[in-house]
């Protein structure tokens, strides 16, 4: 389980993102990360504009990616959500080792 502390840096296992197709909704695609930690599954949005935006120059198709270099990810707790008045976790950054690629289908 990720902390309960408002920021934390880990390193995760498993990780690959997906590219979330939301055009039924007539919203472009978001941006997430899928991965385990410490025992435990975790679907986070990512809003590390650095790390999607290349999601997007590269006309990266939907679907999940592998990442197969070494990441950390800074976990973050979000803005108060309206519709719940939650805060939800979300990954901030993720940094990268630049040693591996990315295998996109």
């Amino acid at each position: 389980m990720i902390s309960k502390h408002s920021l934390a840096l880990i390193k995760p296992k498993n990780f690959r993102t997906e590219k979330r197709d939301r055009s039924k909704f007539n919203k472009s695609p978001k941006i997430r990360a899928d991965f385990s930690f410490a025992g435990n599954y975790y679907d986070l949005a990512i809003t590390d504009d650095k790390f999607t935006n290349k999601y997007y120059k590269q006309n990266i198709p939907c679907g999940f990616h592998e990442i197969d270099r070494e990441a950390y990810l800074t976990i973050s707790l979000g803005e108060e959500f309206n519709h719940d008045n939650k805060h939800y976790k979300l990954v901030a950054a993720v940094i990268e080792n630049n040693c591996g690629r990315y295998r996109v289908p």
